[in-house]
This record gives C-alpha cells, sequence and structure tokens, in this order.
C-alpha cells in the first residue's frame, strides 16, 4: 500500500486518506481528510468564519435565487416528471402486464412500478428522476409495469393473503396470485 504523510498531524496515512490535489506532483493534498475536516469545522464554527459564509450568502443571493427558479421550472415541473415517467414506461414495453392497458402521454398518471422482490429494491422510481439514466433502468429491470387499478389489486391480494396465510404463487410476467394451500 501507497502512503503518505501529513504535513498537519505528522501521521503516515494511506493515500485514500488525502484529498487529490492536480497542482501537486503526486496529486494529493498535503493535509489528510481528517485533519482537513477539522481545520474547516473550527474555521466555519468561528465568528470570523460564519462572517464569510453570511458575505457570500448575501453576494451570490440573486444569482441563487434566479438559479434556483430555473432549476424548478426546468426539472420539477409536471411536464418534464411525466416525459421522464413516459420514458421509463416504455423502456418497460409501454404496457400493463396483467391488463394490457398502454402507456401514452395522457394515460402516464395511470401506471406504476411494482418492484417483484421488495429485498432487492434500492429506490422508489419516483425519487430517481434526476438519477442518471443507466441507474434508473437499472432499478426498473427489478419492476413490473402496471396500471394503478392492477397495481392495488395485487396489492390488495398480497395484504389478503398475508391475512389468511395464503401462499403466494409468481406467473410468467412476475405478477403474483394467490394460490390457496392444499389440504393434507
Amino acid at each position: 500500500m501507497i502512503s503518505e504523510k501529513c504535513t498537519k498531524c505528522s501521521e503516515i496515512k494511506l493515500v485514500s486518506e488525502f484529498y487529490k490535489d492536480k497542482r501537486r506532483k503526486n496529486g494529493l493534498h498535503s493535509v489528510c481528510k481528517t485533519c482537513v475536516r477539522t481545520q474547516k469545522k473550527e474555521y466555519y464554527g468561528s465568528i470570523e468564519g460564519k462572517e464569510v459564509v453570511q458575505r457570500y450568502i448575501e453576494k451570490h443571493k440573486a444569482k441563487r435565487s434566479e438559479y434556483n427558479k430555473n432549476y424548478l421550472k426546468t426539472y420539477r415541473s409536471s411536464d418534464f416528471k411525466n416525459q421522464r415517467k413516459l420514458e421509463f414506461c416504455l423502456y418497460k414495453g409501454g404496457v400493463c402486464v396483467e391488463c394490457g392497458f398502454l402507456a401514452n402521454k395522457e394515460t402516464i398518471a395511470a401506471f406504476d412500478f411494482h418492484h417483484v422482490d421488495t429485498s432487492k429494491k434500492d429506490y422508489t422510481i419516483s425519487d430517481m428522476l434526476m438519477l442518471k439514466k443507466a441507474k434508473v433502468f437499472e432499478e426498473l429491470d427489478k419492476c413490473i409495469l402496471l396500471c394503478s387499478n392492477c397495481y392495488r389489486i395485487l396489492h390488495h391480494r398480497q395484504y389478503r393473503a398475508k391475512l389468511e396465510n395464503v401462499n403466494l404463487k409468481t406467473v410468467q410476467e412476475g405478477v403474483e396470485t394467490i394460490e390457496k394451500p392444499k389440504a393434507e
């Protein structure tokens, strides 16, 4: 393992314990991450540091406000969300796997993504609108596309099955249906 000596605490630490710095020959900051965090915590906790932050906020208030307005207008509008959801639905085939209901611009609100195996669920699809498409598609591969009616019926069946201690059987498409336990 490659190691470096921190100029602040004089400890020899692994290279992974230093921030990158392209300006330096070895490509690493001379102070370890722990010392940098301690310095910043002390500085920004002091009166001087708080004043610097306050001046920065005041100086850039209009710019930040404009950026926030544009961001909200672009990425939090219903048009953007609906376009991304339509894209996700088309990736999953564009039809409800249970009843065949077709996804398009007008019907997009009627679709839900159902995680077949909830133990493998990393994200809720609606929370992933701003993530890279590759990451979203990776999560979508764990889901099936259902219209809202089929989605609610499926969850009602699962809930009822849980209450009745009924075994769940997975059908070809991945939608779970009820199967009564066999009499012994």
